[in-house]
């Protein structure tokens, strides 16, 4: 049984408005069967290739198989919950800041700020915002 609820199906492209660091070259960040998932351009530009599985917004438990109990996606909206992409972006970035933290420009900080920009005009994003401070601060203390 997998823990991962989305598979991305295509490539996703975002450019931070508000975050935005200057590399001297561009970082592509490999899974562990070596196939690259995550890019990060010069320009700030990120994108999760296509193939990239994450869970959504955390928590969540899968009962029995049956449903998932935790932290809802959101809405739907254009046949994705409203937080799809800026789960996405977020999950592949903190991913590869614990295996490669000294390659991973955005620091935790950066990263939520990316998350909460990506939520722009939904209702609930300053509480998804402090939620991913406050528990992805504690989560990283003991995981």
């Amino acid at each position: 049984m997998s823990h991962y609820i989305f598979k991305s199906e295509e490539d996703y492209h975002f450019k931070s408005k508000k975050v935005s660091k200057q590399l001297k070259e561009d970082l592509e960040f490999p899974d562990r069967d070596d196939e690259i998932r995550l890019k990060i351009a010069t320009d700030g530009t990120i994108t999760v290739k296509k193939g990239y599985a994450w869970d959504g917004c955390s928590p969540k438990f899968n009962i029995l198989d049956l449903f998932w109990v935790g932290t809802p996606d959101g809405a739907i909206n254009e046949n994705k919950p409203v937080t799809y992409y800026a789960s996405l972006v977020h999950d592949a970035l903190g991913q590869f800041a614990k295996k490669e933290s000294e390659r991973m420009p955005f620091n935790r900080k950066e990263r939520d700020l990316i998350f909460k920009e990506m939520l722009e005009g939904f209702a609930l994003q300053w509480l998804y915002y402090l939620a991913v401070r406050i528990f992805g601060g504690l989560y990283s203390i003991f995981f």
